[in-house]
């Protein structure tokens, strides 16, 4: 089985092993696909990815990323495989109203980068690619399909940023290096006074620095980026976890947190996005 999403800059293939999969291959210009980034992500198998000159052994529950000059290519070992594939245009950058520089951080991915396992820290990976991987399964369209790719270009994006720091521009004014430290932080407790030992700067000034960019204020910045990955993260994941998963040191804070900015609690949201009619298949 084979099934796909097509944009300008955005393709989305998800595959699973089928004999009755006669899908003819998705047409696209080959200029855009050699020019792109691609996020590899392995559900089930074992496989080899070709990056270039490099080659990229990948199994279960890990994903790998290529620049966009590199040959893209792989070969799973048996036909017992599922996995789903990114590929993003540069222009795809340029379409995101967000204060975090994600076109910078898939720059500067190199070969020893590419890895990673959605385990431990980095299982918030897995938990997007699932979604993600369900809404291919159900066919839906570019409502369901944007804010799963968002959140995980989001997440590779700090990953990079906060693994390898010396492999990144770091000649920001002191503003947007602000905003961009609560981007890769904001899962761990960040006070004002955390920011003004980094920074040097007053609480004062970080407000109005957050007020600028952002039109929140620390709290409600923070909690906005948890709760957005909550939401996606409730369609797979029980409340519990996710509230542990998304910073919240209690569920009690997380329910109100939830409430508070959604109008409704975790459970109601689940149970209302289990009865909800699914939008007719593509």
């Amino acid at each position: 089985m084979k099934t796909g999403y097509i944009s300008d800059d955005l393709m989305v293939i998800y595959r699973v092993p089928d004999e009755s999969d006669k899908v003819p291959e998705l047409n696209y210009k080959k200029t855009w696909s050699s020019n792109c980034y691609t996020v590899f992500y392995c559900k089930k198998g074992k496989c080899c990815v070709q990056n270039g000159a490099n080659t990229i052994n990948v199994s279960n529950n890990q994903l790998v990323i290529i620049d966009a000059h590199n040959a893209f290519g792989y070969q799973f070992e048996s036909d017992d495989f599922e996995y789903i594939y990114i590929q993003v245009a540069p222009t795809y950058f340029s379409h995101i109203k967000d204060d975090r520089n994600f076109l910078r951080a898939f720059e500067h991915i190199k070969p020893k980068h590419s890895l990673i396992k959605c385990t431990g820290e980095n299982q918030i990976f897995k938990h997007f690619f699932e979604s993600l991987i369900e809404c291919s399964k159900l066919h839906l369209g570019q409502s369901h399909i944007f804010p799963r790719v968002f959140s995980i270009i989001s997440q590779l994006a700090i990953y990079f940023d906060k693994n390898f720091p010396n492999d990144t521009i770091t000649s920001d004014s002191v503003p947007i290096q602000i905003i961009k430290f609560i981007n890769r932080n904001y899962l761990n407790n960040i006070t004002y006074e955390i920011i003004t030992d980094k920074f040097f700067v007053s609480k004062p000034v970080i407000n109005n620095i957050l007020k600028k960019y952002t039109g929140y204020t620390l709290r409600e910045y923070v909690e906005n980026l948890r709760l957005k990955d909550a939401k996606i993260m409730l369609e797979t994941k029980d409340a519990k976890k996710v509230a542990e998963l998304c910073g919240y040191k209690t569920y009690s804070t997380f329910f109100r947190a939830y409430r508070r900015f959604y109008g409704v609690n975790p459970s109601e949201d689940i149970v209302e996005k289990s009865n909800k009619n699914w939008p007719t298949r593509l």
